[in-house]
């Protein structure tokens, strides 16, 4: 269900805009999406995390690439 969607890692197919939707692969299915932030934008191929499903939209953050190390300090 939508609550499985919850933490999930996938990719931006269709770029995420400021004031625009983009789209998200996760999981093999492709998902209307939003930044979870205010007027953030997510480019094309990014890695991102969906921290909440409103009705078909998935509300994202950009994830942390999995190649960064534990000691790298977020600014």
């Amino acid at each position: 269900g939508v609550d499985a969607m919850q933490g999930k890692i996938g990719v931006v197919v269709r770029p995420i805009a400021e004031l625009e939707p983009g789209q998200v692969k996760v999981g093999g299915e492709t998902w209307t999406a939003r930044s979870f932030y205010d007027g953030e934008s997510i480019p094309e191929g990014a890695r991102i995390e969906v921290v909440r499903v409103e009705g078909v939209t998935a509300l994202v953050i950009a994830a942390p690439s999995p190649h960064l190390n534990d000691e790298t300090k977020e600014a």
